[in-house]
């Protein structure tokens, strides 16, 4: 995995540790669970700007890498639609594996995170829970690790 990428997620490892740690106060934990849901669909969006980046800073021009950096940091509330779409705008083939590879709960767990993200950021409630957002971290972990693998390798 690259680096960069590796390096957001050992943050995001130590923020789950931490708040893992919080015992008794469900409330507390469900308001945890919210910030964390955020910090995952951060880590989605980032995760794929620093991955195309790298690439396009292999293969293109600097007047191009200048373009498609400006065109990535627009990119918001990837939910696995649209991350198959931006893939494809580099390689059919890459979104083409990546939604062979992924599995439906991988799926599922990415487009509920940006779902979750949107309502919260919104002020709405939403049922989210620790073990919950837990387990959507791990399965966009490997989603990330799915697109790295097909567009650096």
């Amino acid at each position: 995995m690259l680096f960069e990428v590796m390096s957001q997620k050992q943050r995001l490892d130590a923020v789950f540790a931490r708040i893992s740690q919080v015992q008794g106060d469900d409330e507390l934990r469900a308001h945890w669970a919210k910030y964390l849901c955020i910090l995952t669909s951060g880590f989605i969006e980032t995760s794929l700007r620093l991955i195309l980046s790298k690439y396009t800073s292999r293969k293109a021009a600097p007047p191009i890498l200048n373009f498609i950096d400006a065109q990535l940091e627009r990119i918001t509330n990837l939910n696995e639609q649209k991350i198959a779409q931006l893939l494809n705008s580099f390689s059919p083939d890459w979104s083409k594996a990546f939604l062979e590879k992924r599995t439906p709960q991988q799926k599922d767990s990415v487009d509920s995170v940006v779902a979750n993200r949107h309502l919260i950021s919104h002020g709405r409630s939403v049922g989210i829970t620790y073990v919950r957002v837990k387990q959507y971290y791990t399965d966009v972990v490997e989603v990330i690790r799915i697109i790295d693998e097909e567009c650096i390798a």
